[in-house]
């Protein structure tokens, strides 16, 4: 069964002179966060209560919160501390026989004093006080699991609809894919015969052609897979115990399922539909400029937003704009260029603005191309300055590249370094960034923050995540074995992945200085395909082999897929089963 992990519950209930309100309510956490509010004369019942929050709830960021209420007058003893009455008479006396002043003493006067009077209450009653608390919280607990469990129902509905979609959707797959065969076929045929006229059409060759196109189409074993992992979906909705991670698993594996071999071309995929009804960007171009598209030489197609920049917010202090960084960056810095241009002997102030602004950009107008140093060059050769001093002033310089960063967001704070917090409005910030992306060094942050505080301007200062990726294991190196821990892809394939992305690069760093291959990439891959034939099915994606069958693996797939998933862990004799 289902249950939301967000809910509310409250039980009210009264005890002989007392009585006791429990609130709980929860949000979605990854782990079980619990947090308990009592007043003071049930404190000692704190670790009782989470304990009764743990055996009920398994994850979630719960709060409960203890209130109680006198409910009627509490039996409680007054009594004269006479030991401490005498005390104060005494010394009263004294003071009216040895100072002479005014003997005014009186009941009301004797009151006020402290420790006048003992006020008993009865003990309390810590046992009973933490039953009756832990009565009123498992009501509260079950108010709590009943919304709970009432969203829940509506959710798992919803999903089941969502799977029950998917299978249609998967039906409709599979009655598709013949009738694509077909009609490639027809298609090959017809192109054939219009290419060779009234040429003999090799029969042979046009089933060949067919059945290779099969096989790069076939989506038997995908869609196998996904009915697979439908019936398994619907089997987890039904189970009584927390099933989120189960599911999110399984959902990535209906993704992948899905998408294999979706690989878009960017020559037809990704090319941009100028018009339906014919003419080009040149026709275009000549007729907004009153020419001849055959007068156009070239052409550079930039796309530029042209939405006016707009104020939000309840007093309209934010704005949002396209281009906001280096439009804000190249007002800014100009501006402060043109007010505080120095005046000094021998010194030389630059603003210079790049069309690919970033330190990387490394296009013929980016800012690590050679443009700036050219004009620099230029300038000093004009000028007479020698290398040496061209080198001296430019050691001397302070270089400032400007940016924008990133603000702590409300909604999410954990996408910041909370320890360095950026507030809007709170001045100037200054980058750091210790694989210097930001090139800030304690000398030019110390410069950057003396100019500001002579400037009267506040400075933060900010950082990205410390957060790195884990490293990788031995399991990267079993070469063209795929065994997906639990049938599914995170592990170890995301590891593999990378390494072969790391080898991609090791590759075209070889290629690029000059190492030959002495075998022709064809024929790698023919011995690559007959490997992979050659490969036993336990170690081609079945989850029945390498490291899927490790004991740590075993238990992880119980873990996800509950007890007995390894007696209905598939064969591999498809043959035989019939069961998918």
């Amino acid at each position: 069964m289902i249950k939301s992990m967000t809910g509310y519950g409250r039980a009210v209930q009264t005890f002989e002179n007392r009585e006791i309100t429990v609130e709980i309510r929860s949000v979605n956490n990854r782990y079980l966060d619990c947090s308990v509010k009592l007043p003071r004369v049930f404190g000692f019942a704190e670790d009782s209560v989470k304990a009764k929050v743990k055996e009920e709830i398994s994850r979630g960021k719960v709060d409960v919160f203890v209130s109680v209420n006198a409910a009627g007058v509490e039996e409680a003893t007054v009594s004269l501390n006479r030991p401490v009455l005498e005390g104060y008479l005494r010394a009263m006396r004294t003071m009216v026989a040895d100072y002479g002043v005014q003997d005014d003493i009186s009941a009301s006067a004797l009151s006020a004093l402290p420790d006048i009077f003992v006020v008993e209450k009865p003990e309390e009653d810590e046992k009973q006080n933490l039953a009756d608390l832990t009565a009123v919280a498992a009501e509260a607990i079950a108010v709590y699991q009943t919304m709970r469990e009432t969203e829940g129902a509506a959710m798992a509905a919803d999903l089941s609809s969502r799977a029950e979609t998917i299978r249609g959707l998967v039906g409709r797959v599979e009655e598709r894919s013949p009738v694509t065969l077909a009609e490639y076929r027809t298609r090959l045929e017809n192109k054939l015969r219009e290419v060779l006229a009234s040429t003999t059409i090799d029969e042979s060759r046009i089933l060949t052609e067919t059945a290779i196109f099969a096989d790069r189409i076939a989506v038997d074993e995908e869609t196998v897979r996904l009915r697979s992992h439908i019936a398994q979906y619907r089997s987890i909705l039904e189970l009584d115990e927390p099933v989120g991670r189960k599911l999110d698993f399984l959902i990535q594996e209906f993704n992948r399922e899905a998408n294999t071999g979706l690989n878009y071309n960017p020559q037809v995929d990704l090319q941009p539909i100028f018009g339906a009804e014919g003419g080009s960007l040149k026709d275009t171009l000549a007729a907004e400029a009153g020419g001849k598209a055959e007068d156009i030489l070239a052409t550079d197609l930039v796309l530029c937003i042209t939405e006016k920049a707009q104020r939000v917010g309840l007093q309209g202090e934010y704005f949002m704009s396209g281009r906001i960084d280096d439009l804000e960056c190249a007002y800014a810095t100009l501006y402060g260029f043109l007010q505080g241009r120095g005046e000094e002997a021998g010194r030389g102030d630059i603003w210079v603005m790049f069309d690919n602004e970033e330190v990387g950009s490394s296009s013929r107008q980016g800012a690590q191309g050679s443009l700036m140093s050219d004009v620099l060059a230029r300038i000093e050769e004009s000028l007479g300055v020698t290398k040496e001093q061209s080198i001296r002033a430019r050691t001397n310089c302070l270089l400032l590249s400007a940016d924008n960063g990133h603000a702590i967001h409300p909604n999410h704070p954990e996408k910041s370094d909370q320890k360095l917090p950026v507030n809007m409005g709170g001045g100037v910030i200054l980058k750091y960034n210790a694989r210097q992306t930001y090139t800030t060094s304690g000398l030019t942050g110390a410069a950057f923050t003396a100019i500001c505080e002579k400037a009267g301007v506040p400075v933060q200062t900010f950082a990205n995540r410390a957060d790195v990726a884990g490293g990788s294991t031995l399991g990267n190196l079993l070469g063209l074995v795929c065994d997906p821990v639990a049938g599914l892809v995170e592990m170890p394939c995301a590891k593999r992945n990378a390494s072969g992305v790391a080898n991609a690069l090791v590759s075209a760093d070889l290629a690029l200085s000059g190492i030959f291959s002495e075998i022709p990439f064809d024929e790698v891959v023919e011995a690559m395909y007959k490997v992979g034939k050659a490969l036993p099915s336990t170690l081609r994606e079945t989850a029945l082999g390498g490291v899927a069958t490790t004991p740590t693996a075993l238990a992880m797939k119980e873990k996800i897929y509950g007890k007995g998933a390894a007696e209905s862990a598939c064969s591999g004799d498809c043959a035989s089963c019939g069961l998918c």
